[in-house]
C-alpha cells in the first residue's frame, strides 16, 4: 500500500528536478511556486548555502514586511551584455507607503554583505516572496547538470530496468 504513495511522490519529484534541470537559468513555475537554485554567492549564508534550490511563491508587493525573504530582478552587467538576474535577499527596511513603497533589502551574511543593496526593491522588479528552500533538491540538480550525474541517471535507469526485466523473468519461471 506504502508503494501506492511513493510512486507518485517520486513521479512528481522527478518532473520538478528535471524541468529545473533542463532550464536551470529560467523561471520555471511548478503548482504556483518559481524554483531557483542558489548560485555561488555566500551573500544569504548559513540561511541560504551555494546551490541551494528555493521556492517563491508569487504575493503581493504591499504584503512584505520588513524581515521577508524576497527575491526580485536586477540588472547585471556580464561579458560587455546587461542580463537581468534573480537576487534573493532579506528585507531590512519598508520606505514609503502605498504607490510610493519600495523595500530596502540586505544579504544575510553581514561579513560579506556589511550594508544594504544600494536600489530600493519597486514593484515593478520585485518577484516574489521565499517559501521554502531545499538544500537536497538544488545539490540534485547541480549534480544533474555535470556528466558524471547524466551518466549515473542513465545507468541506474539502465540498471532499474534490467533488473525490472529479471524480476519479472524470475516470476514467470516459478509459476
Amino acid at each position: 500500500m506504502g508503494w501506492i504513495a511513493f510512486v507518485p511522490l517520486c513521479l512528481c519529484l522527478i518532473a520538478i528536478v528535471s524541468l529545473q534541470f533542463i532550464a536551470p537559468h529560467r523561471q520555471v513555475k511548478h503548482f504556483g511556486f518559481a524554483l531557483y537554485t542558489i548560485s555561488t554567492t555566500q551573500s544569504m549564508e548559513p540561511f541560504l548555502k551555494a546551490h541551494d534550490l528555493v521556492a517563491i511563491k508569487s504575493t503581493s508587493f504591499s504584503d512584505v514586511q520588513m524581515g521577508d525573504v524576497i527575491a526580485f530582478r536586477v540588472d547585471v552587467a556580464m561579458n560587455g551584455r546587461t542580463r537581468s538576474v534573480v537576487v534573493v535577499h532579506q528585507v531590512v527596511e519598508v520606505v514609503g507607503v502605498d504607490s510610493a513603497r519600495l523595500l530596502r533589502t540586505q544579504g544575510m551574511n553581514r561579513r560579506t554583505n556589511p550594508n544594504p543593496d544600494p536600489e530600493l526593491i519597486t514593484q515593478d522588479n520585485f518577484v516574489g516572496q521565499m517559501a521554502w528552500q531545499s538544500r537536497f533538491l538544488g545539490n540534485l540538480i547541480v549534480f544533474m547538470q555535470h556528466p558524471l550525474g547524466i551518466f549515473t541517471i542513465i545507468f541506474n535507469t539502465v540498471c532499474l530496468i534490467l533488473f525490472t526485466k529479471v524480476y519479472k523473468s524470475i516470476q514467470n519461471i516459478k509459476e
